[in-house]
């Protein structure tokens, strides 16, 4: 049925016993008045797009006349006309708002994704950082904006801010990116919004701080001039002997370790598990530690490892007094590296000494590689070593 649709016509339409009818206006196509069996009237709109039969709901008379219901059902033609979906855009406006009146805060979406997430799938030393970069910069910053809201001029402002710190913006804005990621997960935000995508990051000097012979020389001064503990200076050796991360040094067992073959065996580092060849130095300072905790190195509870905290501090301290800039616990780390590469070491055995890939803890792995790097970590530990003891005259002299 096609007539002209006018108040006097909606107004005569009787509800049916059941479901529903539709006159349609004869002015334009698929415009009409939907009577329902409650009796409510509704002005709807028929359209075909993209090969499928749509009808949106226009509003309800006579909370909308016809004069409006019909100039606005004019409007959705054009929009039509033109390749848009008014009722995928009716839809995705009320998502929208439905979205934010459940959206928390940024500070809410961070706590929830330190609990909800990185407490469960990340390791303790990764969710320390990402605390750190959330209180320290995603908070102040932003925390009081509901997530939803969140734009991408606001991201760009962000990551401006940190521009001083390189590094720190680029690490702040990734875990921003994960937390956004996350909220369009729990439906928090539109799929596909997350404002940190395009953002370019910073670019980053790489540091390749090395301990010198004269550096070494000098941390083995201040070690015993600082009088550190023995924890203390027992973490600071096996650092220097082996080239292994903070963490996996202030991790060690007991059980880990295997003094007959020279090998310490990590299950869960990093990279995965992975077998840490000891050279003589490291098996020395092993031998000369009480095993009164299930940790190589533990707090003075003994329940737990040496906190972080009191190894950088000490550190700290221990680097002022050997006059040493921007120097940090990681810079063993490359020390090892740097040394093993300038002694003729091959890429191969020094990935295996830093643990740069996934080790498989294999009998046969054990069998293959742990008399070349136990060699290794021979020659290198002891170069290392004799320069803590102020034997500079043996260490193969380093330009940095």
């Amino acid at each position: 049925m096609n007539i002209h649709l006018t108040s006097h016509v909606v107004e005569g339409t009787t509800p049916p016993k059941r479901g529903h009818y539709i006159i349609y206006d004869d002015q334009i196509p698929g415009f009409g008045i939907r009577t329902t069996a409650a009796g409510v009237r509704s002005f709807v709109l028929n359209y075909r797009f993209e090969g499928r039969e749509r009808r949106l709901t226009i509003g309800r008379y006579p909370d909308l006349t016809v004069s409006r219901a019909r100039s606005e059902a004019h409007r959705l033609r054009g929009l039509i006309a033109i390749g848009t979906d008014p009722l995928a855009e009716k839809q995705a406006k009320r998502d929208a708002l439905r979205i934010r009146a459940q959206a928390p805060t940024v500070k809410t979406l961070c706590e929830r994704y330190l609990t909800e997430y990185a407490e469960l799938r990340k390791k303790p030393s990764s969710v320390r950082e990402d605390r750190r970069l959330i209180n320290a910069n995603i908070i102040p910053r932003l925390g009081k904006l509901l997530c939803s809201e969140l734009s991408r001029a606001q991201v760009m402002e962000f990551h401006s801010a940190l521009a001083k710190t390189p590094y720190e913006a680029n690490r702040s804005l990734s875990v921003l990116s994960k937390i956004l990621n996350l909220a369009e997960l729990w439906e928090l935000r539109a799929d596909g919004t997350n404002p940190c995508r395009h953002i370019k990051k910073f670019s980053e000097r790489k540091r390749d701080r090395f301990f010198n012979g004269d550096e070494l020389e000098r941390i083995g001064k201040a070690v015993s001039s600082e009088a550190v503990s023995p924890v203390v200076s027992a973490a600071l050796r096996l650092l220097a002997f082996t080239g292994c991360r903070v963490s996996e040094v202030l991790g060690l067992r007991w059980e880990y370790i295997d003094f007959p073959i020279g090998v310490a065996r990590l299950p869960d580092t990093k990279v995965g598990a992975r077998i840490v060849a000891l050279g003589a130095p490291a098996l020395a300072i092993l031998d000369t530690l009480p095993r009164n905790s299930d940790f190589v190195l533990p707090s003075s509870d003994g329940k737990r490892p040496f906190s972080y905290n009191t190894l950088q501090k000490a550190w700290c301290r221990i680097a002022a007094s050997a006059g040493l800039q921007n120097a940090r616990l990681h810079d063993f780390r490359h020390t090892v590296g740097t040394l093993g590469a300038q002694m003729g070491l091959n890429s191969f055995i020094l990935r295996d000494v830093l643990g740069h890939k996934t080790v498989a803890m294999t009998s046969r792995y054990v069998s293959r590689q742990t008399d070349p790097l136990k060699s290794a970590a021979d020659k290198v530990s002891s170069q290392v070593a004799a320069a803590l003891d102020g034997q500079s005259a043996t260490v193969v002299k380093l330009h940095g």
